[in-house]
């Protein structure tokens, strides 16, 4: 089961998201995707640059309009983490984890980022804009030198981007309808993806500052549980963990 969709696809663009925000502000309905075959300017959270060289990569972003209140929008992004997780193991073959909250890994390396961005109206979600970078092949001479140790491909072959859209629209579908369940039925399967469940971490602010710390459980809102050096106990809502291998 698949929503009632129309693509809009460009060679090239500075954001999908932008583009798509824009069109979402001037009134495009839901199930809108933008899809770009290179993005100039791809970024993913806090500001950080997402690399999007053309002819490996699916780039797009899809117009929500849940109603859902602002401050549960983080389960749109993991709605589509578990989408994107699935659809790359039953396409592909491969067993992806989630690093929270919102990376896509393939045998330790970053191989999807996930941005959600949304608008109010008053104190009410106006609209958001899903945005999701897959890399689903190496680009033309490898990685660059920045992100070489932490950024992977799906595969060594390039695919059918559009295959890719098709089946994770049909898989997150069902999941978005269920934004609003309680207990969250997806909760589970986001859950049992995660890397980074009783493993040592580092948790980065928005300035780079870091607390290590040890994820021990993850919260029904989807906030991450964390068990501080120190023996004090915060729940994440927010921010970035970069995992610290020994």
């Amino acid at each position: 089961m698949t929503p009632d969709y129309r693509i809009y696809q460009y060679d090239t663009l500075p954001s999908t998201n932008q583009t798509a925000i824009e069109m979402a502000a001037e009134g495009a309905p839901e199930w809108t995707v933008v899809v770009a075959k290179h993005q100039s300017a791809g970024r993913g959270r806090l500001d950080r640059k997402f690399y999007s060289p053309e002819g490996t990569g699916l780039y797009m972003s899809i117009i929500l309009r849940p109603r859902i209140p602002p401050s549960q929008a983080l389960k749109i992004t993991a709605a589509a983490a578990v989408g994107v997780a699935e659809t790359l193991e039953s396409t592909f073959g491969v067993r992806p984890q989630i690093k929270w909250v919102n990376d896509i890994l393939v045998e330790g390396k970053k191989v999807c980022g996930i941005l959600t961005e949304s608008r109010l109206s008053g104190t009410d979600l106006a609209f958001a804009v899903l945005g999701i970078g897959i890399n689903l092949a190496p680009p033309s001479g490898g990685f660059p030198e920045e992100i070489k140790d932490i950024a992977g491909a799906v595969t060594n072959q390039v695919s059918d981007p559009q295959a890719v859209i098709r089946k994770f629209l049909e898989v997150f579908y069902p999941l978005y309808q269920n934004l609003t369940v309680e207990p969250c039925p997806f909760l589970p399967a986001y859950k049992a993806r995660l890397c980074c469940l009783h493993r040592p971490v580092h948790i980065i602010g928005a300035e780079g500052t870091w607390m290590p710390g040890i994820p021990v459980d993850l919260e029904p809102d989807f906030s991450l549980k964390v068990v501080l050096e120190n023996g004090e106990v915060k729940s994440l809502r927010a921010g970035e963990i970069s995992l610290r291998f020994s």
